[in-house]
């Protein structure tokens, strides 16, 4: 939808009363009276025009015929005023909402720092990639609040012409932000798989780096677009009043097509791990077990499809800085979420570490009967969080590509503990370290 169009849309509600041709710009008088041929109601009768939807449309062709962006936005106004119709105002919510789930994303984030404070795992590129992503989501906070004083959440109408272009460009910077935040926090997801599975055989790492790639290169792709999305790029926030020229690309096709590819990735980063889960020697319900914990990014691709519908609604509105609400909320709730997801693992190892007696008893059923005989080898099965991520340094993934002879993993590949048996099991000297180098027996994690 181009710029220019937006404002001339808006006028699709627009009602015209009697009395008003004193006030509205002079392009629209003509409308107010050309129209009553298409209405039962006496121009008298201001409440019953108010509420006459084909006078309404009438009085619409008309005004974007006759008048410019700025006059038709105006009469809009002026005509809302005297219909005693009520403006929409949603710039509180549009703060503290974003406000509120950035608090809670911060208890994660500090509680992911904390467990390397403390020991319990090593740093690594998911980290690292996770820590880009908060400071992008700080950027991308203040943007919306600071967009309070632009328009964001009220109607168009209400706005004057200097907030409309400073709201248009504000949401041209929101676009890139969100495009880069969201981008980090599936490398950081990606980055995770990498330390958990990356080792067991070469061609998952592979997938897995082409995930990487992949993601990277819709991110990157998007922001090229939307930096060349007009010509010139000043007029994607001057354009609007049809007055600077120049022209744009179909920006709805460009937004829709981000959320789209934004969601397959959402379903393929769901489907990884999966398909390693499934292939562990355990029983069906620690398999459960497992995927729940990696589970919960299904939350990210429903929050993901809920924003789908908010881009759409977006492309299609009559009054964007208002709609605009729903498209910032949406947004901020499926970053927060992706982060939150990102920083889950981690949680469990803080609280194992902190409140391990809340665990104890999930932890003694799990352990329960979780060892299945194959040949001379059995492997635990534990829960996820007893899973060390930091047993698969980055050499290990680049050197030991090899299985044994008998098709099993070499030792230093082993992603779970193993134990030997002949008629019973017996646990070797190897310390229980927590998936994310937290130990289960209160000692710190390893030297990797």
């Amino acid at each position: 939808m181009k710029p220019y169009l937006w404002a001339v849309s808006f006028l699709s509600c627009l009602t015209l009363v009697c009395g008003l041709y004193d006030d509205v710009p002079d392009c629209a008088l003509p409308c107010l009276f050309e129209p009553l041929d298409y209405t039962p109601c006496e121009f008298t009768n201001s409440t019953c025009l108010c509420g006459d939807m084909n006078y309404n449309m009438a009085v619409i062709h008309c005004v974007r015929v006759q008048c410019s962006v700025e006059q038709a936005l105006l009469t809009k106004n002026r005509t809302w005023q005297d219909c005693g119709f009520n403006y929409h105002d949603e710039s509180a919510t549009i703060s503290w909402v974003p406000i509120f789930l950035f608090g809670v994303v911060s208890i994660f984030f500090v509680g992911r720092l904390a467990t390397k404070w403390m020991g319990l795992s090593t740093w690594g590129w998911d980290d690292w990639t996770i820590v880009f992503a908060y400071v992008m989501m700080i950027a991308f906070l203040i943007a919306t609040v600071l967009g309070r004083r632009f328009g964001f959440g009220k109607d168009i109408w209400t706005l004057t012409v200097e907030q409309i272009t400073a709201f248009v460009k504000g949401f041209f910077a929101f676009e890139i932000m969100y495009f880069v935040t969201l981008a980090l926090i599936k490398a950081s997801i990606l980055f995770l798989y990498l330390r958990i599975f990356g080792a067991i055989t070469e061609t998952f790492c592979r997938v897995l780096w082409g995930t990487h790639i992949f993601n990277v290169a819709v991110c990157v792709t998007f922001i090229v677009v939307n930096l060349n999305q007009c010509k010139p790029l000043s007029y994607f926030w001057y354009g609007w009043d049809g007055k600077y020229p120049g022209y744009c690309i179909n920006l709805s096709a460009m937004t829709l097509w981000h959320a789209v590819l934004n969601i397959a990735i959402d379903v393929w980063m769901l489907v990884l791990p999966a398909t390693q889960i499934y292939k562990l020697n355990l029983q069906k319900r620690q398999k459960a077990g497992i995927m729940m914990m990696f589970g919960v990014g299904i939350f990210i691709t429903i929050v993901s499809a809920i924003r789908l519908r908010s881009v759409s609604v977006f492309n299609k509105s009559w009054n964007p800085t208002y709609d605009f609400f729903g498209l910032a909320l949406w947004s901020h709730i499926e970053l927060c979420v992706g982060m939150i997801v990102a920083c889950m693992p981690a949680a469990r190892s803080l609280a194992r570490r902190l409140f391990p007696e809340l665990l104890y008893v999930a932890n003694m059923s799990t352990r329960r009967g979780s060892t299945r005989a194959s040949g001379n080898v059995k492997i635990v099965s534990q829960d996820i969080a007893t899973i060390n991520v930091d047993d698969f340094p980055e050499s290990s993934m680049a050197n030991s590509r090899q299985k044994d002879s008998v098709g099993t993993l070499t030792p230093d590949r082993v992603p779970l503990r193993r134990l030997t048996t002949s008629d019973s099991l017996e646990v070797t000297s190897e310390p229980a370290f927590s998936m994310f180098g937290g130990s289960n027996r209160g000692s710190k994690g390893n030297g990797w």
